[in-house]
């Protein structure tokens, strides 16, 4: 199973940071620590992500 970046789901998507912030109810600088894995996602936050992009959790390589 191919694996993704949050990064690489929002470009494939062709969605901008703060689209994705206002889907996932966040800010953009929030978006953009979760891609760089400053910063994690509340679980709520998760199940957003995976209905925005529609992959499951497996699908997604998490920053460290």
């Amino acid at each position: 199973m191919k694996t993704y970046t949050l990064e690489e789901l929002r470009k494939k998507n062709k969605l901008t940071q703060n689209q994705v912030g206002e889907h996932l109810g966040v800010s953009r600088q929030a978006v953009q620590q979760f891609e760089k894995g400053e910063s994690s996602p509340k679980l709520s936050t998760i199940k957003r992500i995976l209905d925005l992009y529609k992959v499951k959790f497996e699908q997604i390589d998490w920053p460290d």
